[in-house]
Parts: structure tokens; C-alpha cells; sequence
């Protein structure tokens, strides 16, 4: 399992049809319409925490508050190392993300 952080991550991933298997928020995040809309798709558990725990846990820390609990996808096919790869991990600019494809 992992984390997704955020609405925009969460609402893409329900509107895929995958599951959210617990979802983590804030009082005040309750009334922001993005987390209407993923509260409306999600199935599952709710839990409602302090503001002060909200960002403790966060990694983003502006975000509003929404933090969902997935299974990690399952792929059956392998790396093909002997063709250009390219493994991100903990990118946290988008622009960065070019760069690297461009290089």
C-alpha cells in the first residue's frame, strides 16, 4: 500500500475506478468542493483528524487536506533495461519531470 496526497491525486485515481481504502481529512477540508467530490466517488472509510496531526503527517504541507490509503497497481510486465528507462521516485516539481525527459 501507499499514499496519495491531496485532491487532485485522489479524485484522478477514483475517477479511474480504483479504490481508496481509507481516507484521512480535516474538519474545515470537509467544506472545499474538490473533497465533496472525492467523498461522493469514495467507498470506504473516513477518518477526520486535528488540523495539528493533518501536518504532522503531510509531506506537502499547503495541500488541502486530504490523504488517501491505496494498494500500490499491479504490473505484469517487466523493465526492459536494454532500452532507455527512466524510474522517478519522490519528484517534487513537475518541471523537473521534463527536464529529465528531455535529457
Amino acid at each position: 500500500q501507499t499514499v496519495l496526497e491531496g485532491t487532485h491525486l485522489c479524485l484522478a485515481w477514483l475517477q479511474q475506478q480504483k479504490k481508496i481504502f481509507s481516507l484521512f481529512t480535516t474538519e474545515q477540508a470537509l467544506e472545499h468542493e474538490d473533497l465533496k467530490k472525492i467523498i461522493e466517488l469514495h467507498q470506504g472509510h473516513i477518518f477526520v483528524i486535528s488540523e495539528v496531526l493533518y501536518r504532522d503527517l503531510s509531506t506537502l504541507g499547503t495541500s488541502l487536506p486530504c490523504l488517501a490509503i491505496i494498494d500500490l497497481p499491479k504490473t505484469a510486465s517487466t523493465i526492459d533495461y536494454k532500452v532507455d528507462t527512466l524510474i522517478l521516485e519522490n519528484i517534487q516539481d513537475p518541471g523537473n519531470v521534463g527536464t529529465l525527459l528531455r535529457s
